[in-house]
Parts: C-alpha cells; sequence; structure tokens
C-alpha cells in the first residue's frame, strides 16, 4: 500500500480538487424574480444552497438591502436607508445614523465598496450634528 505524504497531498490536492468542485450557477435562474438583475450580477456573490428556505431569505436579504440603498446627491452619493419613506426623526435624505453601522456592516460583501464609503462619509461630514455624536462610534467600528 502506498502512502502520501503531507507535501505529496498538498501538491495533488489543490489540482484535482477545483474539477471536482467547481460548479457554475446560472445567476439568471436565481435572478428570475428580481428587478434590476444587472445590478445583482454586478455586485452580490451568488450561492446555491441545499436548503431552498435559507437560500430564499438570501436573496431576499440581497433584494431588501438594494432596496434601501438611496442616491442622495454628488456631494453625499449613497445612502442605506431604515425605511423607503423618510421619517421625521430622520437625518437629511432620511438617514437614521444609529442603523448606519448594521447597514455599513450588511453591505461589506458588495462588490462596489462605493456604496459603504458613501454612508461613512455622509455620518462622518455631519460630526458636528448632535443626530450623528452618539452612534459615530459604532460606525466607525464597522469600517
Amino acid at each position: 500500500m502506498r502512502r502520501f505524504t503531507a507535501c505529496t497531498i498538498a501538491v495533488v490536492l489543490p489540482l484535482i480538487t477545483p474539477a471536482l468542485c467547481t460548479s457554475f450557477l446560472n445567476h439568471s435562474r436565481l435572478l428570475v424574480s428580481i428587478e434590476d438583475s444587472g445590478w445583482y450580477e454586478d455586485n452580490v456573490p451568488f450561492v446555491e444552497l441545499p436548503d431552498q428556505n435559507i437560500q430564499d431569505v438570501y436573496y431576499y436579504r440581497l433584494q431588501s438591502y438594494k432596496e434601501h440603498l438611496f442616491y442622495t446627491s454628488t456631494e453625499n452619493g449613497y445612502i442605506s436607508t431604515e425605511f423607503l419613506l423618510p421619517v421625521g426623526y430622520g437625518g437629511p435624505y432620511g438617514g437614521i445614523v444609529a442603523a448606519a453601522g448594521h447597514h455599513i456592516t450588511e453591505g461589506r460583501w458588495l462588490r462596489d465598496v462605493t456604496y459603504g464609503q458613501d454612508l461613512v462619509k455622509y455620518v462622518s461630514r455631519k460630526l458636528q450634528l448632535s443626530w450623528v455624536d452618539e452612534h459615530m462610534v459604532f460606525v466607525t467600528d464597522q469600517h
């Protein structure tokens, strides 16, 4: 019986593993019920999971996150809003700073980092305003 050393396995395994494990996902099938599929193709990692419920939740969260991205202006770019419509206690453009750290964390996996960077800039520019100060520690921790 032939024995393989750790060195042999380390050299051979990478050569055969991709051939055995790689598969390509049909993105159009995964995005069949989602509007603006081009944005998802450009920005999100696609997964196919053995549990359909978990996979549905994954794509629902992507869709929900995208729906809450709001372009404000050339100065501020995008923010991620807590609500689809602005609320009276929100900041400019409906931004809710208490949730900014969560939005940054949730969007870290997007390929286009502009969304997270814009949100950090939006909050950072407002440091002199009282509605930002109490939550800034959490936001800077997430960046």
